[in-house]
């Protein structure tokens, strides 16, 4: 059961980005425009804010809207995932899914590194989980669309098997 209209495709996700009510809350965030941060909410993605009282952000928040749109962005990165054939021990049903979706890779740790890489932040939960989270302040419909294409092009062209990603850091 879909929360919203799950876009097929990044022009329908950039319509969706541009009826966002929660767009302008994305503003408040430091995202360099080369960076897709899809680590939900932990401390990667400061508010400008956060200096002088980052709560402030949240004040102006409807938190129905955010937890719509949260799990609207699941449910879009699941619904690319299973085009991919990517299995996921994700709920299907938002209410019960939460910010995050995860993805069961075998070689997970290199794909997460190679994701980095291509300018998509996730997170990896040994020993064969991939992470997606979602903050629905600043991750935007075209952003799931473009992390999922970097994805299946890591899957497609098996970019993952390299050296340099599959090198096991300290934290991911």
């Amino acid at each position: 059961m879909a929360s919203v209209l799950v876009p097929t495709s990044l022009a329908e996700a950039k319509a969706l980005d541009a009826a966002d009510p929660l767009a302008a809350a994305r503003m408040a965030f430091y995202l360099p425009d080369d960076l897709i941060y899809l680590d939900g909410h932990s401390l990667g993605a400061a508010t400008h804010a956060a200096l002088a009282g980052a709560l402030d952000v949240f004040d102006q928040i409807n938190m129905v809207d955010a937890a719509k749109k949260t799990r609207a962005l699941g449910d879009l990165c699941l619904a690319r995932c299973e085009a991919l054939g990517l299995p996921s021990p994700s709920p299907a049903i938002g209410e019960m899914r939460g910010g995050h979706v995860s993805v069961l890779q075998k070689h997970g740790y290199a794909m997460v590194q190679a994701l980095a890489a291509a300018g998509v932040i996730a997170d990896f939960r040994a020993p064969d989980l991939i992470r997606f989270g979602f903050s629905a302040l600043y991750t935007r419909y075209q952003d799931v669309w473009r992390a999922m294409n970097e994805m299946e092009r890591i899957v497609n062209t098996a970019s993952w098997d390299a050296p340099e990603f599959k090198k096991v850091n300290a934290v991911t």
